[in-house]
């Protein structure tokens, strides 16, 4: 309850809080920070669609049995330049930041024996300042009060992983991830009165490894394709050091599943979408959340156009990729969601075989919980891609 009723003083202080980088407040809320939804390549700018899509520069990002048909070795990288506004009431406060999201290798074995990616990738974040000064007068006796906050760290993890094609059927993966978890809290109040100045400060310091697996389907049809990820993990130790003492418990990290699709109408067009849920129900820590933690649902839907995919001699434009996507998720309790708007391109470098990808995003963050508090969050994200052939495959199936 106390963690609660932080957050909501937080949340009404924003009028008189003095905040850099950027951040969420709804951070707070949520066991390990604010979920990213992890992308690359196409996906940046498709909704984050990319479950049921086959795409060289996907890599493992959204479904490692994409890696499957690799015919070249690939790389992928990813960074976002982001804006979040915190709104509450009347008041409001912009911030900005700079965060790597995710890096990329895949490469096939020869004599078609599938292919090996591995990935660096992040999976959440808690990023928070908050610093207010306020005069206090009780009877004769007045002072200065300042209280503050600062919080940082979240998820990230690496994975290794395979996956082979079978012929007329389609590609499966598999990949081992190892996943950590940081969350440093220092909260802080200093009392001035004249020259006496008295400080009481508190750190808390949240350490955690633990250990999971993904599996994905990627089956092709024709102008279909279908898809399917799911992602595991196992419990593990975690670790709460404060300034007097270490706490130790158990950590389970929430499963996930995600159906995917995609259909392309002819060589200018495609549209994709994804469905998907967190078990956030499955998630356990040993020391319990002021809230009911939900399961999640989450889709997302795009599309992509070429004016003109297969000229010969054609003008830069008319081989651009032009794309748009909508994606929209629940945050771990019922009442909270997030949804948010892409459009962004992909600009062909050295005949097509590499991409720059520029994306543009635009959403909105809200718990219904705080009735008279949102955030609005703007990204510019920029992607590298590239392939190459080191050598031809050999054999050919029928």
């Amino acid at each position: 309850m106390k963690h609660t009723i932080f957050t909501a003083a937080l949340i009404t202080s924003l009028s008189i809080a003095s905040l850099s980088s950027a951040q969420s407040v709804l951070s707070f809320e949520y066991p390990v920070g604010i979920p990213v939804s992890l992308s690359g390549g196409p996906s940046l700018s498709l909704g984050r669609t990319g479950v049921g899509l086959q795409n060289e520069f996907l890599a493992m990002s959204r479904n490692v049995a994409n890696i499957g048909a690799l015919e070249a070795s690939v790389f992928s990288t990813a960074l976002s330049f982001d804006f979040i506004t915190l709104k509450s009431g009347d008041n409001s406060e912009t911030q900005s930041s700079f965060n790597p999201q995710m890096i990329s290798f895949a490469f096939p074995l020869k004599h078609n024996w599938g292919a090996i990616g591995i990935s660096l990738e992040q999976k959440s974040n808690f990023a928070l300042k908050f610093n207010t000064t306020t005069p206090v007068s009780v009877y004769d006796m007045n002072y200065t009060q300042q209280l503050g906050i600062k919080r940082s760290g979240g998820l990230s993890h690496w994975q290794i992983g395979y996956a082979y094609k079978i012929n007329r059927i389609g590609s499966i993966g598999l990949s081992y991830e190892r996943v950590y978890l940081s969350d440093k809290l220092t909260r802080y109040k200093t009392v001035s009165m004249g020259d006496v100045q008295s400080t009481l400060k508190d750190s808390l310091s949240t350490r955690a490894q633990a250990n999971g697996i993904r599996g994905g389907l990627l089956i092709p049809y024709k102008k279909f394709t279908a898809g399917l990820s799911g992602e595991y993990f196992f419990m593990d130790d975690i670790k709460i050091d404060n300034q007097t003492a270490r706490m130790e418990s158990r950590l389970k990290l929430a499963p996930s599943v995600a159906i995917g699709a995609s259909y392309k109408f002819s060589p200018e067009w495609f549209v994709a979408v994804d469905v998907g849920v967190t078990l956030w129900d499955e998630f356990y820590d040993g020391f319990g959340t002021t809230r009911k933690l939900d399961n999640a649902p989450s889709f997302s839907f795009g599309g992509q156009y070429i004016p003109a995919p297969d000229l010969l001699a054609p003008k830069f434009y008319e081989i651009i990729q032009y794309r748009a996507g909508f994606r929209f998720a629940q945050m771990p309790v019922k009442i909270a969601k997030e949804f948010a708007f892409d459009i962004g391109l992909g600009l062909p470098i050295q005949q097509k075989a590499n991409y720059i990808d520029v994306n543009f995003e635009i959403g909105s963050r809200s718990d219904s919980y705080y009735k008279d508090y949102s955030e609005t969050f703007f990204s510019i994200q920029l992607g590298l891609n590239g392939s190459r052939k080191w050598y031809q495959p050999t054999g050919t199936s029928y």
